[in-house]
C-alpha cells in the first residue's frame, strides 16, 4: 500500500507540513522539486525552505492507510498537530484521488465561499488570502486551500465590493495626493480611481498596482504622491 499521511519537517524549528497522497513517495518528490524551483503552493513552506536550505528539511511517513480513509486521517493530523506550513487547515488537497460524484458535489458546496455555512474559506481568511495574493496567482492560492479558483476570486471580489463605488470627497483626495508615505508604501492597499473619484479596482499592494500598470515601483510611488493621472485613472493610497 502506497497511500497514507506524511510530514515535511524543518529540523531547525520543528515546524511541519502535513499532506496525504495515494502515492507518498511520488508526492514527496514533487514537493521537494517544487521547493527547489521556488514554486511550491505553500508560501509559508517555500519561504522557510528558501531561508534555511534543503539540508534542514526532512520527511517521514506518519501513517499508512487506505485511500478511502485518507482525508479523514489527514484531517485528524491537521487538527492534532496544527502544522505551521499548511495554508489550508482542511484536508482535501490529496493528489491523484478520483472522488465519486457525490463527494465532488459535497466539496463543491463546501468550497463555495463566503455566505455558505460549510465553506472552507471564512472571512477570517481574507487578510491571509490578500497577503498571499502579493506573491501567488489566484490558482495557486486556490490549490493551497483546496478550493476551486472561483472561490478565491469570489472572496477577493467580496472584499473589493465593500469599497467599490465609494467616492473620495475633495478633502480625501487632497489628503491622499499630498501625503508623503515612507518605506512601508509597497505593502499598502492601492485604489485605482476614475476621473470622477470612484474606486474601480483594488490592488493589495503598491507592488501589485505597479505590475498592473506596467511601471516600476518608484514610478508608481511618484505618481501617487504627485496625483499623476495614468490614462483615464489615478492611483490612490488607502488611508
Amino acid at each position: 500500500m502506497n497511500s497514507g499521511i506524511y510530514e515535511i519537517r524543518n529540523m531547525l524549528n520543528n515546524k511541519i507540513y502535513i499532506g496525504s497522497s495515494i502515492n507518498i513517495k511520488s508526492r514527496i518528490k514533487r514537493h521537494f522539486n517544487d521547493l527547489k524551483k521556488g514554486s511550491h503552493h505553500s508560501l509559508f513552506l517555500q519561504r522557510s525552505f528558501n531561508k534555511h536550505g534543503s539540508e534542514n528539511f526532512s520527511y517521514r511517513i506518519i501513517e499508512i492507510t487506505s485511500q478511502d480513509n485518507l482525508l479523514p486521517c489527514e484531517q485528524f493530523y491537521l487538527d492534532t498537530l496544527k502544522p505551521a506550513y499548511n495554508i489550508s487547515k482542511n484536508a482535501g488537497n490529496t493528489l491523484g484521488i478520483k472522488h465519486s460524484p457525490e463527494v465532488v458535489e459535497r466539496n463543491r458546496l463546501r468550497n463555495s465561499g463566503f455566505g455558505n455555512g460549510n465553506s472552507k474559506i471564512t472571512p477570517e481568511n481574507l487578510n491571509e488570502i490578500l497577503e498571499l495574493r502579493k506573491n501567488l496567482s489566484v490558482s495557486d492560492i486556490a490549490s493551497s486551500y483546496g478550493v476551486h479558483i472561483t472561490t478565491i476570486e469570489r472572496v477577493i471580489k467580496k472584499h473589493s465590493s465593500s469599497i467599490f463605488g465609494k467616492v473620495y470627497d475633495k478633502n480625501s483626495r487632497h489628503k491622499i495626493s499630498n501625503s508623503k508615505k515612507k518605506n512601508n508604501y509597497a505593502g499598502k492597499t492601492v485604489y485605482r480611481v476614475n476621473v470622477g473619484g470612484t474606486i474601480v479596482e483594488v490592488h493589495a499592494s503598491m507592488t501589485d498596482a505597479a505590475k498592473f500598470a506596467g511601471i516600476s515601483l518608484a514610478t508608481m510611488k511618484y505618481g501617487i504622491e504627485n496625483n499623476i493621472k495614468r490614462g483615464m485613472y489615478f492611483f490612490k493610497m488607502a488611508s
